[in-house]
């Protein structure tokens, strides 16, 4: 009987411990796993916290770009504004110019034809004078214009000229055919200051008959080039500052920007003599 309670007791001990350690093992187990889910948990919230951070930092720089380049497009429209109302202030000034000596000269030569009794002369003087001063105001309301128009005007210009000085010079206007029946444009009244200033500065105070001779005509394909030749004194005759670059030329090339650019040489014979000068404008069509 003790044999048989001390193999119950022993029997029942092992199956007590087998039952604590199966239970010992699943709570382990349970553990582990409840500890693997708080960890997966914990790992998914600071993924949603950098996900969120993230897509506030990104937020921001898609914001700020956009600010940046609201204000890039404003200020880029701003100064296109500026250049355009710089441009037509030019443009004024240049209308400006032209105007001042040649309207007192034109005046006084209808004055004197009447006074020499060359009525009829007087009238057609003031009918081309007065179309011409109508060409002045109307192109003064564009920019640009067709090249053949900045050169008709030039025609008209120097006929008058031509009617008011007699003899003192001749001129010669030649333009391609292709570019008289095209709309190739340039900017209005860029090419008269520099025949006027041939004809003033260069010209008349020479001592022999002078000669103005304007071309255009197309080079390299996409290129129209524009000269102004005259025989007179030569550009840089009598500067001090044979570098210094006039108002006026610098007013031209700022207009011309990169459409264009402008060349000035004096015409000189084999023994260096100056015999005259001869400027180039090139413009991109």
């Amino acid at each position: 009987q003790k044999l048989m309670i001390a193999a119950k007791d022993s029997l029942f001990s092992k199956s007590t411990n087998e039952k604590i350690l199966e239970l010992q093992t699943k709570y382990e187990t349970e553990k582990k796993q409840a500890e693997i889910e708080l960890l997966t948990a914990q790992n998914q919230v600071n993924t949603a916290k950098i996900q969120q951070k993230n897509t506030l930092i990104i937020s921001s720089i898609i914001a700020f770009l956009s600010i940046l380049a609201t204000f890039y497009f404003w200020n880029r429209q701003r100064k296109q504004k500026e250049v355009q109302i710089s441009a037509e202030m030019k443009q004024r000034l240049l209308r400006a110019q032209l105007n001042p000596h040649f309207l007192f000269n034109s005046l006084n030569s209808i004055q004197r034809l009447y006074i020499e009794g060359k009525t009829e002369l007087a009238n057609d003087f003031i009918a081309d004078f007065a179309q011409m001063m109508r060409d002045i105001l109307e192109k003064t309301g564009r920019t640009k214009i067709p090249i053949y128009e900045e050169l008709d005007f030039i025609d008209s210009y120097l006929s008058l000229e031509k009617r008011r000085l007699g003899d003192k010079f001749d001129y010669k206007i030649q333009i391609e055919e292709e570019i008289r029946n095209s709309d190739y444009q340039l900017p209005s009244f860029i090419v008269q200051p520099l025949v006027e200033n041939a004809l003033l500065h260069g010209i008349l105070p020479n001592n022999k008959k002078g000669e103005i001779e304007v071309n255009a005509f197309r080079i390299n394909g996409e290129k129209i080039a524009i000269t102004v030749s005259d025989n007179g004194v030569g550009y840089y005759h009598g500067r001090k500052n044979k570098d210094h670059i006039s108002r006026g030329i610098e007013l031209i090339t700022n207009r011309l920007g990169k459409d264009g650019s402008m060349k000035i040489e004096e015409i000189k014979t084999e023994n260096a003599a100056i015999v005259g000068t001869k400027i180039t404008l090139e413009l991109i069509v």
